[in-house]
């Protein structure tokens, strides 16, 4: 008797177990999946949004024509109180809120929106420099815009020392990812 009723509770004990490992096992793998992913946009999500990166690169290398003296520009993207995209260059001694059309800023908005949701990192700068010009994310991920669309440089090369991969994505366009990725 006392074997029966032993064996009375192990039954639903093992049952509970195997039920929550199934349930575990396959809740798990998307989660697993989805934490393996590279924090990096896919080229289809370049390509959904081509014209925004293209307009936005090319306000900025025009922009950047105009300011000949600066050698490297560095902008922030946040939001202004109305909930619209704004540019700030900071520089050396410089601070300035950069106008901006109504296109550009929904450009930038769209960009930054694609950057968190898709590529799971946080946009908030754009570096131009020698009419490169980088959107740049969270865990070193870049999107590079190549003028002649050769290979684009180091960012900072005086005091980058961490090597980077580029992967072209089309003509002008790269992905610029650490050389060395877990994932």
């Amino acid at each position: 008797m006392k074997k029966i009723t032993k064996n009375l509770i192990k039954i639903p004990i093992i049952v509970i177990l195997c039920i929550s490992s199934i349930l575990a096992s396959v809740y798990s793998v998307p989660i697993l999946m989805w934490l393996a992913a590279p924090y990096q946009l896919k080229d289809e999500d370049f390509y959904s949004h081509e014209i925004e990166f293209k307009m936005v690169a090319q306000f900025l290398t025009e922009f950047t024509n105009e300011h000949p003296d600066e050698e490297e520009m560095l902008l922030f993207i946040h939001e202004n109180s109305q909930g619209f995209s704004e540019l700030n260059w900071f520089a050396e001694g410089n601070n300035t809120d950069i106008v901006i059309d109504e296109n550009i800023a929904e450009s930038l908005g769209k960009i930054k929106q694609l950057f968190n949701e898709n590529a799971r990192v946080a946009f908030g700068w754009i570096i131009v420099r020698d009419a490169y010009v980088y959107f740049v994310g969270e865990f070193e991920y870049a999107l590079a815009y190549s003028p002649d669309g050769s290979r684009p440089p180091k960012i900072n090369p005086e005091t980058q020392k961490k090597e980077y991969r580029f992967k072209k994505i089309e003509k002008h366009w790269y992905h610029r990812l650490p050389k060395r990725q877990l994932w």
